[in-house]
């Protein structure tokens, strides 16, 4: 019997002292500081507006209306980006005008919640009338 409680005693402080000095896993993006950059401009008909210009950071995997929501005031309907900082598409002096979304100098031909940013993405939201490009 004495034998058996020693060595219960000793298996449950050998696994003590196991879990106890193993690392701790950690997977967690955000807790290991993993952050990615991007550039987002924003300009009315072609002006960069530079009190809204942001170098942002982002978790890796995160989608542009998620990153945009993290670093503005976003007005949005159904995925929809309608106003960025108080910048409302076709109201008042932008009437007509709708914002148009440029990624790395490439019009972007999906929403921005489709869209998933990478690590130094040049982002610009051009509120504009003028849809050449």
């Amino acid at each position: 019997m004495k034998n058996n409680l020693y060595k219960f005693s000793l298996l449950s402080l050998s696994l003590i002292f196991l879990f106890a000095c193993s690392p701790k896993l950690n997977n967690s993006v955000s807790e290991t500081g993993q952050h990615e950059t991007a550039v987002i401009e924003i300009k009315v008909q072609g002006e960069d507006q530079k009190e809204s210009n942001k170098e942002v950071q982002f978790d890796p995997g995160m989608d542009l209306l998620s990153v945009m929501h993290d670093n503005y005031t976003i007005q949005a309907k159904e995925g929809l980006v309608e106003g960025i900082d108080g910048l409302m598409a076709n109201q008042g002096q932008n009437k007509g005008r709708y914002w148009k979304l440029i990624i790395n100098d490439q019009m972007s031909q999906k929403g921005a919640k489709e869209i998933i940013v990478k690590d130094n993405d040049r982002i610009v939201w051009d509120l504009t009338d003028d849809w050449d490009f």
